[in-house]
């Protein structure tokens, strides 16, 4: 007996659903593509498709614990032994080749974002025994302005004024309150800050390194003044002309919660921001920076996880 030979058909397919199946899956795709993006966005305030590759590397989310290292410790290495050592966080970054500098002349650490994080925040600052200076966030206002008062008043009750300038070592440091997003930066501060850039003292400074809140720039955040106030992109531009003019050698700001290194397209000013060390709305480790300023002018800065 033969049995009968099975025979196998191909489903035939059907050209314009296979079409519309197939666009159907890259509709969906491309849904969730957007949502990612809008949500990494809204989450971190950077727009990933303006980002640098590799600082996207950098700020992959981490899901693992932490340990506070002693803040001190990382402060006080021995001043006579320290040189530049090389800084990849972008070409062409300040900073002489290794041993030739001379000696250290001031390491600082600068600290930025919080957010209640009262704990890392102690334990940074007040455990280390270091003096500090700060000024005023955008958080640190809510308060005062919604009770009807001055927006600083609470912050000044406890810290005194939120821009203040002083020397050390022969550098001038210069702290501005710009973190207001309705007011921005008075022409009282504007005045003050042009009187002392151009001060016999500042213009005899090794170098002039300026402190704020609010970047004047950000190329792909939209963390920076005039988030909230269009109007004050304006006096962003205005502040980053005057600081170029006067001899500024980089300005630090905060409020991204993502560390970065960058200059103005227009002015060619260096802008460093400080990594958040808050864990909330934070796709890095909780992190601060370390700046050292060395005989010849030269410095380092240093991003550093806690």
């Amino acid at each position: 007996m033969f049995k009968k030979k099975r025979e196998y058909h191909r489903r035939s397919a059907f050209l314009p659903m296979v079409i519309f199946r197939m666009l159907l899956s890259l509709t969906m795709f491309l849904i969730l593509g957007l949502g990612a993006y809008q949500a990494y966005k809204n989450f971190t305030g950077t727009d990933p498709l303006k980002m640098d590759p590799q600082a996207i590397i950098l700020s992959a989310p981490t899901i693992f614990g932490f340990n506070i290292q002693d803040f001190s410790a990382k402060l006080g290495k021995n001043p006579e032994s320290q040189s530049p050592s090389e800084d990849i966080s972008r070409p062409g970054a300040s900073g002489s080749p290794r041993g030739k500098a001379g000696k250290l002349l001031v390491r600082f650490a600068l600290v930025a974002d919080s957010h209640n994080n009262n704990e890392n925040l102690s334990r940074v600052f007040v455990s280390s025994g270091l003096p500090y200076y700060v000024t005023a966030g955008d958080h640190d206002l809510w308060d005062a302005r919604d009770k009807g008062h001055a927006p600083t008043e609470r912050f000044s009750e406890v810290f005194g004024s939120a821009f203040q300038s002083f020397s050390d070592s022969n550098i001038r440091f210069i702290i501005l309150f710009n973190s207001d997003n309705y007011e921005g930066v008075d022409a009282l501060q504007k005045k003050w800050l042009k009187d002392i850039l151009e001060s016999p003292e500042t213009k005899e400074s090794k170098k002039v390194l300026v402190f704020l809140h609010e970047p004047l720039y950000h190329p792909s955040s939209d963390h920076m003044m005039g988030k909230v106030t269009p109007k004050l992109t304006n006096q962003a531009s205005e502040l980053t002309r005057i600081m170029k003019e006067g001899g500024v050698s980089e300005v630090f700001a905060g409020d991204v919660h993502n560390f970065g290194r960058y200059e103005d397209p227009k002015s060619g000013l260096k802008m460093t921001v400080v990594g958040a060390l808050a864990t909330e709305r934070n796709v890095q480790k909780p992190r601060f920076t370390i700046v050292d300023v060395f005989e010849d002018g030269s410095y380092n800065i240093s991003d550093t996880e806690i």
